[in-house]
């Protein structure tokens, strides 16, 4: 099963990577193949949404 996980802060300044999502996504890994973003632009949120891949699930705890 594919998994997106979005998580951290965006913003215009490059955002901040959250602690809590990457060990969650190290934990999540056992179990699944994981595509991570974890902070940046909001530019980057633009181009996760368009994204042309097929997920399974999708956690999204974007801080925007």
């Amino acid at each position: 099963m594919n998994t997106l996980i979005v998580g951290g802060s965006f913003n215009d300044d490059g955002g901040k990577a959250s602690n809590y999502i990457l060990k969650f996504s190290e934990e999540y890994k056992k179990y699944c193949r994981v595509k991570l973003f974890n902070g940046g632009t909001f530019e980057d949120l633009k181009n996760i949404l368009n994204m042309d891949e097929n997920y399974a699930a999708i956690l999204w705890f974007a801080n925007v």
